[in-house]
């Protein structure tokens, strides 16, 4: 039932309804529902293949193309805070007195209230209503003891935790949207690319526009490797990642697997994705005919490189295997006079182009398949929230529907030569369970007080 001040206040009424509250969720799963099947934060030319322009505009105006970032999404989520917490404050009260202020007294006429009850007479000629307390006490252990008009009430009660349970979970769930508020607001999700040996301090969100974000560090891959089964799929890959820092190497060469990120300052790159590069990375040795030592160039296809005497040669073109000579390289050489040559160096012919009789030699060395390394970068600063609340709703849980608040009475009431025994058991959970236990007490405390008689029953 409501109470007066909800009645009088017709806001506290609208957020203490339990109608707001499942319409809210209703209406979350159904976002849920939508941003799942719709794709989220793609660039407007993938929406616009599958969109009119009038209905993509209106679709992403109303933030349904990134749908947990929409301020009315997150607007559902601080109402159905605000809800909990008026549903739990207008409940809460009662739930308190219940620890607070137990009942400790039961009258003869409350008894009758009790379905889980016991009573029986002993002699208070063998045993004293003193001794009989004593030994009740010896079963119940913790007691809170009561006496009035001759009557005394031994009052044990444990588990009274239970009735804070679905407060707890309330308040897990309010920690749970919090942290995905702070998340939401505070944090970003991006991507870069990295070639090997390459490095950068610009990420580019996923808005749907690339926007680019600068970082507070650098990020660099030092190394990537790739290995495959063998039939040609790929295992597994891996980037070896190194951060910068005011020039000082703050993590070097980490290796980052999938599911196995790299973080640093609360940001988290994970390895997302790889790509080949069109041209390989070429060594290839230069040398001067007639003179002795070489130089060595790493250069890519397209790439020129000038020599001392004012030479410039490039690659045009690498192929894997040239009519089954195996790798080889068609280089472009412009002498500082005269007319550019072609000409093709072999990788498992080092001495070819000797025979060429040009001013230079070309000894291609090596060959290395050039990989870029995508990552996935996210900085989510309410995840910890998050879990805070995820442990805070499995101890709410706990509390709920493993814990029962238990309570006994037994009242002993002096009648003569006799001492009538009344035990009164309570449960707000578990009754079955609860049954059990109320019977073996019983039994107990007719053992400790040497009554033999029928076990106690549910009436």
């Amino acid at each position: 039932m409501e109470n007066k001040k909800t009645k009088k206040n017709p806001v506290a009424r609208f957020f203490c309804s339990l109608k707001l509250t499942i319409t809210l969720l209703i209406l979350l799963a159904v976002v849920s529902i939508f941003g799942t099947v719709i794709p989220q934060r793609l660039a407007d030319s993938q929406y616009l293949k599958h969109y009119s322009e009038g209905l993509f505009h209106f679709l992403n105006f109303l933030g349904i193309f990134d749908l947990y970032h929409a301020w009315w999404f997150r607007l559902l989520l601080v109402l159905l805070i605000v809800n909990l917490i008026f549903c739990s404050l207008e409940r809460f009260p009662r739930a308190w007195r219940f620890i607070k202020s137990p009942r400790k007294w039961l009258g003869p006429d409350e008894i009758k209230q009790f379905p889980m009850k016991d009573s029986f007479e002993v002699s208070s000629k063998s045993l004293s209503a003193d001794k009989a307390e004593e030994l009740i006490t010896s079963v119940l252990k913790r007691v809170e003891r009561s006496e009035k008009d001759g009557r005394i009430v031994l009052f044990h009660e444990s588990g009274k935790i239970s009735r804070l349970g679905v407060y707890i979970t309330h308040l897990s769930v309010i920690i749970i949207i919090l942290g995905a508020l702070i998340g939401s607001i505070f944090g970003f999700e991006g991507f870069v690319s990295l070639l090997e040996g390459t490095s950068t301090n610009v990420i580019y969100l996923r808005d749907g526009l690339n926007t680019p974000k600068k970082l507070d560090f650098t990020i660099r891959c030092d190394n990537f490797e790739i290995s495959l089964y063998p039939n040609g799929m790929v295992k597994e890959y891996t980037s070896y990642l190194s951060v910068i820092k005011d020039r000082k190497v703050i993590i070097d060469k980490q290796k980052v697997e999938v599911n196995h990120p790299l973080m640093y300052e609360g940001i988290r790159f994970y390895q997302a994705s790889y790509e080949k590069q069109r041209s390989p990375l070429m060594t290839i040795g230069v040398m001067v005919r007639g003179s002795v030592g070489e130089k060595v160039y790493k250069i890519v296809g397209g790439a020129k490189v000038r020599l001392k005497d004012g030479a410039v040669f490039s690659v045009v073109q690498y192929n894997p295997d040239l009519q089954g000579f195996g790798p080889a390289v068609q280089i472009m050489e412009q002498p500082p006079k005269g007319e550019a040559k072609t000409f093709w160096i072999f990788l498992n012919y080092p001495k070819f182009d000797m025979k060429r009789g040009g001013e230079h030699i070309f000894v291609l060395k090596n060959v290395e398949e050039l990989y870029s390394t995508g990552l996935q970068v996210t900085k989510d600063p309410g995840v910890w929230v998050v879990w805070l609340g995820c442990l805070v709703m499995v101890g709410g849980l706990v509390v709920t529907f493993f814990i029962s608040h238990k309570r006994v009475w037994v009242i002993l009431e002096p009648e003569g030569k006799k001492i009538k025994v009344n035990i009164v058991g309570s449960s707000n959970r578990n009754l079955i369970g609860f049954e059990n236990d109320f019977k073996r007490l019983s039994e107990s405390i007719r053992a400790k007080l040497g009554k033999k008689g029928p076990k106690p029953a549910k009436v």
